[in-house]
């Protein structure tokens, strides 16, 4: 008796429909998406994270840094910075979500960026995650707006909504 009582305090009653999202909480996706063709894009092992939105893979020509397109995070590596707040936990992201594993490597309009490093898009293998958005949805990094890309749009509906939900 006591513990239907206490239950009954908690109003427990299943045929309660379940609680809506706030209106600020409800991702508000662009009218169409675009998707990349990842499941045909060559597959590579990650040899290394670097920083929160650069890594390093292992390619038959050998190793090459990969700067994920659209993406920002706390610098941690930069030769002319300090590591900057919550730098450290959005690497520690990206090494969790991507130890281990390879990943389909799609191009953007632009192949190379001013560093000679490789930009692209990455899919997790043998899932498919979309690593780039991931890490604006996670909340660990934003979206990189400096130059116009493919999945702006996404991207920043998803930035929205993660600050939206906290």
């Amino acid at each position: 008796k006591a513990a239907a009582a206490a239950l009954g305090r908690f109003n427990t009653d299943t045929r309660d429909e379940a609680p809506q999202p706030s209106e600020a909480q409800t991702l508000q996706l662009p009218d169409s998406v675009e998707f990349d063709n990842w499941q045909d894009a060559e597959a590579y092992p990650v040899s290394r994270i670097i920083d929160g939105d650069t890594i390093e893979l292992k390619t038959e020509t050998g190793l090459v840094k990969v700067r994920l397109i659209g993406v920002d995070t706390p610098e941690t590596v930069h030769p002319s910075k300090p590591v900057e707040h919550y730098g450290r936990e959005a690497s520690l992201f990206l090494k969790n979500l991507l130890r281990g594993e390879s990943v389909h490597v799609v191009y953007g309009q632009e192949r190379v960026d001013q560093y000679g490093r490789t930009l692209a898009y990455l899919y997790r293998v043998p899932d498919g995650l979309f690593v780039n958005l991931e890490i604006i949805r996670q909340g660990y990094g934003h979206v990189y707006t400096q130059f116009p890309f493919k999945h702006m749009e996404l991207f920043l509906a998803y930035q929205g909504w993660a600050r939206d939900v906290g």
